[in-house]
């Protein structure tokens, strides 16, 4: 996204310089400012080859019995790091343990800890979400063989804060067990949306929402009515930030044989509209801001559908043309997620082709096509994707997945980006580029620094490029430009890799008039006098051929004014015996009258 400054701010120039030049340099400064956001196509790295696995994996845990851990991870933008937490049982009592560890973005890992132990029930199956205003988490997760779901705040450590609670889900009708819950984050309401599966038999959706302090808001909803599964049950939570509701995607009908639907709900998970159907098994969805669209993901035979949506799910809903993953072999169960400083998608899914399956990850870009080639990320063993999520404040992903091998569930984590070198400079929110004097054909622009400029900057002139300038420089004068004239400047950043920004802040800026030079030389006069610098009695003597010259301009009587002009220059010559100004501030004016002068001729 450009930032394009008012044109009229130029004139903001009562301390003009001589020539357009600066008398003192630019500070410049390369404090990391966190806000950032790339919105355009990111020049040079869209190649496959720039994006992957970052490091090796992370082994988080290893367990003992195959077929009892299960995980789910969530990113907290307030430390930059990610949270993990799974449920296992360490020995044959089935004494089930909820652990937690940090993961950040260099890739180091802090020490699991055990954050809950159950004697008398299981922990299964925990979802976690991170509230990005005050930084903790809130995990839910079943408890019980005829699971109940509790839930629990999390510290950013992830460490309990106070106790677990209930989750009551209080619909009427529903007196099973609650089962398979996940959950998601609002943080325009600032609170949080639990969904689970209700009963063993006749399955129907429920949904609580629960405040940021773990208390209950309200009774729970039926999102979707009639909801009876009668079989496998399937149901996914995705929020959407531009309308403050959720997208949930559910399966129904007998196993083997279920048909997928998305459902809209308010934040409070009342229902809103009908179902829609959905193509492809086992979808997944991810929301883009930018576009206001849902990204729709589904295995259908040897590939993934990619269907975008829009976030009304009208009878119109589609967003131009579906595009397929050619996954090869058996692809099953994709995950989805949006990362806004790179905006674009990434999707992964398990290859269930062959004895033992392998997870792929495929880049797709915000318009639903895939970029580049899938990708391998877990292929020995018999790998179980659990969780993907996205790194909002730069351009990675965390998935994690269990390998099991010889009668163990081994516990993986993966971060997914482009290489260092290959992510372009990034321009802070707040970046500028501004006309720091203006003259008759010049103007002195100064640009705010950009992340990772290692390769210096690259300034143009309506599109064309004018100059290439060291990573130190914050200043730049364009010359040979026309009086009273607009002109487009561009601002751009290159990383030590030579991959070069495109959302650097532009501006429009005009160079001044014959008219406009003078007054802005009368005004800096009469700031000398302010300052002390110009004796109070001397102002009128040096005003007064700048006034005339005003004055003949309007004329249109450009041979007068070139005789007031040279008064003016006479009067501060710095040779001249009683000159009215020191010798510097002569000559600084001097400058300016002389590129007046050259215009007047």
């Amino acid at each position: 996204m450009e930032r394009n400054l008012a044109p009229g701010l130029f004139l903001l120039v009562l301390s003009l310089l001589a020539g357009c030049q600066r008398t003192s340099p630019l500070a410049i400064t390369t404090a990391m400012v966190p806000q950032l956001r790339r919105t355009q196509a990111l020049t040079g790295a869209s190649s496959p080859e720039t994006f992957g696995p970052i490091g090796e994996p992370k082994l988080l845990y290893q367990t003992n019995f195959t077929g009892q851990l299960t995980s789910t991870a969530a990113f907290n933008p307030i430390d930059n790091q990610y949270l993990i937490a799974w449920a296992t049982c360490e020995t044959s009592d089935w004494n089930f343990l909820l652990y937690a560890a940090r993961l950040d973005t260099s890739g180091a890992t802090s020490e699991k800890k055990v954050i809950l132990t159950s004697e008398n029930y299981d922990v299964h199956r925990p979802s976690l979400a991170c509230n990005s205003i005050t930084g903790e988490n809130l995990i839910v997760w079943e408890a019980g063989g005829y699971p109940q779901l509790l839930g629990a705040r999390l510290a950013q450590d992830g460490t309990f804060i106070g106790n677990s609670f209930d989750i009551p889900f209080d619909v009427s009708g529903y007196n099973y067990s609650k089962r398979r819950p996940d959950v998601g984050y609002n943080p325009t309401a600032n609170d949080f949306l639990v969904i689970a599966d209700d009963g063993w038999s006749s399955l129907g959706l429920v949904c609580q929402n629960v405040a940021a302090n773990g208390s209950m808001l309200g009774s729970g909803f039926d999102p979707v009515e009639g909801n009876e599964f009668n079989g496998e049950d399937y149901q996914k939570l995705v929020f959407n930030s531009t309308r403050g509701e959720y997208l949930i995607l559910h399966g129904l009908g007998a196993i083997g044989a279920q048909t997928y639907y998305a459902q809209r709900t308010k934040g409070d998970g009342e229902g809103i509209g009908a179902s829609a159907p959905v193509e492809g098994s086992h979808p997944s969805a991810a929301f883009n801001p930018d576009t206001g669209e849902y990204l729709l993901v589904g295995a259908t035979g040897g590939s993934l559908a990619l269907q975008r949506i829009k976030s009304n799910l009208t009878t119109e809903w589609e967003v131009g043309q579906r595009s397929v993953i050619e996954a090869g072999g058996k692809p099953e169960v994709p995950a989805v997620s949006y990362n806004p400083s790179l905006n674009e998608f990434l999707v992964v899914w398990e290859d269930r082709a062959n004895a033992n399956t392998a997870i792929y990850g495929q880049r797709v870009s915000a318009a639903g096509v895939p970029v580049g080639s899938r990708m391998a990320i877990a292929q020995s063993g018999n790998n179980t994707l659990e969780d993907l999520t996205s790194n909002t404040t730069q351009g990675e992903y965390l998935v994690s997945w269990l390998n099991s091998l010889d009668g163990q569930d081994d516990l993986y984590a993966q971060r997914l980006g482009l290489d260092e070198g290959s992510v372009p400079s990034m321009w802070p929110l707040e970046s500028s580029i501004t006309v720091d004097h203006a003259g008759l054909r010049c103007l002195t622009l100064d640009w705010s620094p950009a992340i990772g400029a290692e390769a210096g900057y690259r300034l143009y002139q309506g599109g064309k490029l004018i100059a290439s300038l060291a990573t130190t420089s914050g200043s730049y004068t364009v010359s040979g430009l026309r009086p009273n004239t607009a002109y487009t400047f561009k601002i751009e950043a290159g990383n030590q890799a030579g991959i070069w920004s495109t959302d650097g802040p532009s501006i429009e800026a005009r160079t001044l008039s014959i008219c406009q030079l003078t007054q802005a030389l009368i005004e800096r006069i009469n700031q000398l006098v302010t300052s002390g610098e110009i004796k109070e009695p001397r102002i009128k003597e040096l005003i007064a051929p700048l006034r005339a010259i005003l004055k003949k301009q309007d004329q249109k009587n450009s041979k007068a004014a070139l005789n007031h002009l040279q008064k003016f220059i006479s009067l501060v010559k710095p040779q001249k015996k009683h000159s009215l100004l020191s010798s510097d501030l002569a000559q600084s004016f001097l400058e300016d009258a002389n590129a007046l002068m050259n215009e007047l001729q």
